[in-house]
């Protein structure tokens, strides 16, 4: 109802904001298809709309939906995305919780050595 109404209206920050809360629904209630399918629809409109928090908000949600459906590359990519556009904010914290979801993920893949990419990704917080 609220995303046909905003939709009408023709305000695309509600809409995507609209998704991105659909997909938070569908991901408490295990739907991770549907999740994934909002954040994505959120995801593309706050993009086109260059709007960076709704962007950081959208890629943690499709992680989230992309590991519960098995996706755990894919999962971990786009959460290191997350931790970019969150750090682009200022976001310190943030990026770093992003970062140690990535992180979790790809310790639980074979042939990659969780430390080695800690020690990558560590010299993002060298200048704090």
């Amino acid at each position: 109802m609220a995303l046909d109404l905003d939709r009408a209206v023709n305000n695309g920050f509600l809409v995507a904001s609209d998704l991105a809360n659909l997909g938070r629904n569908y991901f408490l209630i295990k739907d991770y298809r549907e999740a994934l399918d909002s954040f994505n629809k959120a995801y593309e409109i706050d993009r086109h709309l260059h709007n960076p928090t709704g962007v950081a908000f959208d890629l943690e949600g499709i992680s989230l939906a992309q590991t519960q459906n098995g996706s755990y590359r894919k999962a971990a990519r786009t959460m290191l995305e997350a931790s970019g556009v969150q750090m682009g904010l200022g976001r310190t914290e943030a990026a770093k919780k992003d970062i140690a979801f990535a992180q979790s993920i790809l310790g639980h893949l074979q042939g990659i050595d969780p430390v080695r990419v800690n020690e990558v990704l560590s010299h993002w917080f060298e200048a704090e």
